[in-house]
């Protein structure tokens, strides 16, 4: 998009990223389970799921309209640091969700005597 034809209700990519690092996390941590289990490469499984969901975020932010005044280099910081946040924060909302989910599901299924 070009700064002209920009809407004023334009909204930044961070939720259609944030999306995108979690369905990519979960594809990826499903993909390599079988694989590691065999192998005791822990590092490798860990490194492969941190920087491909972060690169994907990163793409999907840089390749968006967003921020685009700022120069080239700062821009591409600003992006790597957003990319880090919002990764952290999908596994800080995915760790809630699964652990609420646990304790749910835990409460449902527990025996009273």
């Amino acid at each position: 998009m070009r700064e002209d034809n920009q809407s004023d209700n334009y909204q930044p990519p961070i939720g259609v990223a944030g999306l995108a690092c979690l369905g990519c996390f979960a594809v990826l941590y499903l993909a390599t389970k079988p694989f590691m289990i065999f192998r005791d490469v822990w590092w490798a499984r860990w490194s492969l799921l941190t920087l491909i969901p972060i690169s994907v975020v990163f793409t999907i932010l840089y390749r968006s309209s967003w921020h685009q005044e700022l120069g080239r280099v700062t821009r591409i910081f600003s992006m790597m640091l957003s990319s880090c946040i919002l990764f952290c924060c999908v596994l800080l909302v995915g760790g809630i969700t699964i652990g609420g989910l646990f304790v749910v599901l835990n409460r449902f299924t527990a025996f009273h005597y």
